[in-house]
């Protein structure tokens, strides 16, 4: 879910490891020379969801060490990613109280476009109970309800 923490606790976790770091959404606002943001506004996010798809498939079938990717909080609800994502990889599923969400993401709804509404708390609940079902079929769970450190030194623990 947005506001999770996967960009931090993947880089986080990516040095530990000492593997590489991606965020699927750096990669495609490189690919697009936009904004996620812009993305959404100037194409929607279907065209959003068909470019996130093939990056992601990018990044799958062209790297050849250990990394850590961040997903986008939809990427395993859309298209085959889901199987994509666990076939190549351990998909881990970051658990976060949904008002530990909207506390997160209260001063950023205007940078994520799915949140940019008049109720971001509502918004967040609705895509968490749209999404939960993909993100139950994870390899594992991990509670990410506190500090960063702490989730990956969970992570850590489940993956070893």
């Amino acid at each position: 879910m947005p506001g999770s923490g996967k960009s931090t606790t993947g880089k986080l976790l990516a040095h530990k490891l000492g593997y590489e770091f991606i965020d699927l959404d750096a990669e495609i606002e490189k690919q697009e020379k936009k904004s996620i943001k812009q993305v959404f506004e100037e194409r929607g996010e279907s065209y959003f969801r068909d470019i996130e798809n093939k990056v992601l498939a990018h990044i799958i079938s062209d790297w050849k060490g250990d990394a850590v990717v961040s997903l986008g909080g939809g990427t395993v609800a859309f298209q085959n990613n889901l199987e994509r994502v666990k076939y190549a990889g351990k998909l881990i599923y970051l658990e976060v109280k949904p008002h530990l969400l909207v506390e997160r993401l209260k001063h950023e709804t205007t940078n994520r476009p799915l949140l940019n509404t008049t109720d971001p708390a509502l918004k967040i609940n609705l895509l968490l109970s749209l999404r939960e079902s993909f993100y139950r079929q994870s390899h594992f769970t991990v509670d990410a309800n506190e500090k960063p450190d702490e989730t990956v030194a969970k992570i850590v623990s489940v993956i070893a």
